[in-house]
């Protein structure tokens, strides 16, 4: 999962009718590119994800709107 991927996952589940804008700034150069991968905790800790990125990123998204309507955030 890139880092982009995870900004649009994020922005649908957080408000659908915000599209994030790519592009608006100059690409950096020097700038490694990086994906999400699971493996090495795995390999090291035996650990798998039980929650996909996007399901994981709805279950949050819901509960803080739980939470801002039920007044436990300000």
């Amino acid at each position: 999962t890139t880092v982009r991927e995870v900004v649009e996952m994020a922005a649908a589940a957080a408000n659908p009718a915000v599209v994030p804008e790519f592009g608006a700034a100059a690409d950096r150069k020097l700038e490694v590119e990086r994906a999400a991968d699971p493996a090495p905790a795995k390999a090291l800790l035996g650990w798998t994800p039980e929650v996909a990125v996007a399901e994981g990123l709805m279950r949050t998204a819901a509960w803080y709107r739980r939470a801002l309507e039920e007044g436990r955030l300000s």
